[in-house]
């Protein structure tokens, strides 16, 4: 599978509904399907991240999320990338699209392990609500953890230039 594999921005509106579109503000429409809890307990995390790499962007901070009782079900993010648990076989961004997910600003495929995980990057304009409505949406919709669920989350430095996973 090719790694950094950009996908341009038109292919992913025709396929995924955009947050926003040129404005970047949500698909209001999809809102409603989304855990409004999680998202408020999700954004102020990600926010502090991104703070953080904002004041020192030489430290990389990564926020950890997972479901209580759910091993499978994860999501890491950090300034420029969100890693996240896949089970599956199916292109990442294939399934975003089917189940009509709204896409980070600049969405990548940067690495894909079938049946493990997947990492995309976005571009540094994505605010905290929009990466946080992504990973609600990735935990909800793509790990099955449907609308209302319980989450973890904590933030840790990486040693190593702002990989998940490899710190």
């Amino acid at each position: 599978m090719p790694k950094d594999t950009r996908v341009p921005d038109e292919a992913i509106r025709r396929t995924l509904p955009a947050m926003g579109g040129e404005s970047g503000a949500f698909n209001t429409s999809q809102e409603a399907s989304l855990g409004a809890d999680q998202i408020a307990a999700i954004s102020p995390i990600v926010a502090e991240i991104l703070d953080a790499h904002s004041e020192q962007p030489e430290l990389d901070y990564c926020a950890n999320f997972c479901v209580p009782g759910r091993e499978s079900a994860w999501v890491q993010v950090v300034h420029d990338k969100v890693n996240f648990a896949y089970p599956f076989t199916e292109d990442p961004i294939e399934r975003l699209g089917r189940l009509g997910i709204a896409v980070l600003p600049g969405l990548a495929l940067r690495t894909w392990q079938p049946g493990l995980y997947t990492t995309v990057s976005f571009t540094r304009h994505a605010r905290s609500r929009e990466i946080a409505r992504f990973v609600d949406a990735i935990l909800g919709l793509v790990l099955d953890c449907g609308e209302d669920y319980p989450v973890d989350a904590e933030i840790e430095r990486l040693d190593n230039g702002g990989d998940p996973g490899e710190a």
